[in-house]
């Protein structure tokens, strides 16, 4: 594939985001295609912007997804109200029409998601959210920011600058504190109920990156929750009940 176009732009990107292991040295891996496509004479500048496109596709994709779901919730209340309804007592369309306010008052960009696949690999697909998209961005921007000389912001754009600044905000003002048990309990529970589908693997390797905390070996923690005695099966989510229900009963 011909360096410089957009398809190898994008496949730069996935093929980074899409490896278990490249993901997690997300900055390391794209300070590595640039010295590749460097060997071509293509400066920082031009391979970092390259980069970056792509995710101005997924994010418009998302975007469209939540602007969709705003309209259609706006007209199903609307419709609720016009109904001249024989059947339905008043108090049943207020409470649909109540339901979809409140599903609208929660609906955030965040919430959706958008299946991407490599254009040469058809069956290797991956489902992307807002987070994904900010975690790559930034990614690429660190990136570029590594490789620039001095090491300073001086090379990246204004825009790059903000997108850069705001993930470093956000990364500063959450903190995880988590066990890998915790994170396995954890995840193996949304699975088995239906929350979250894919292959285990991959799912526990992107909740633990979420979270900030590094799983090792994953098989072996699996298998010691599956040993635990009665009335210790669910140690975390037991924890997480009981302080719910504090919170709730105050």
């Amino acid at each position: 594939m011909e360096i410089g176009t957009q398809e190898y732009y994008r496949t730069t990107v996935l093929q980074g985001f899409f490896d278990d292991n490249d993901r997690e040295f997300l900055v390391e891996y794209f300070v590595r295609e640039f010295k590749k496509a460097e060997k071509e004479s293509y400066s920082a500048e031009v391979f970092f912007s390259g980069c970056i496109k792509p995710l101005g596709k997924i994010k418009s994709i998302l975007n469209n997804l939540f602007n969709d779901r705003k309209r259609e919730l706006y007209m199903l209340i609307d419709m609720q109200r016009s109904k001249v309804n024989n059947e339905n007592k008043e108090e049943d369309l207020q409470e649909k029409i109540e339901s979809f306010q409140q599903e609208l008052k929660e609906l955030k960009e965040s919430g959706f998601n958008t299946p991407v696949q490599l254009k040469d690999h058809p069956r290797l697909s991956m489902q992307f959210n807002t987070k994904s998209v900010e975690y790559i961005e930034a990614s690429i921007l660190k990136a570029h920011q590594k490789v620039s000389t001095p090491m300073s912001n001086s090379h990246l754009s204004k825009d790059e600058e903000n997108v850069l600044q705001q993930y470093q905000t956000k990364k500063e003002k959450v903190t995880f504190n988590f066990t890998q048990t915790e994170i396995i309990e954890l995840t193996k529970a949304l699975i088995q109920n239906g929350n979250i589908k894919g292959k285990q693997k991959e799912i526990i390797q992107i909740v633990s990156s979420f979270f900030e905390t590094e799983v090792n070996n994953q098989d072996k923690i699996i298998t010691d929750l599956s040993k635990r005695n009665n009335g210790s099966e669910t140690l975390f989510l037991d924890k997480l009940k009981t302080s719910l229900n504090e919170f709730l009963s105050k």
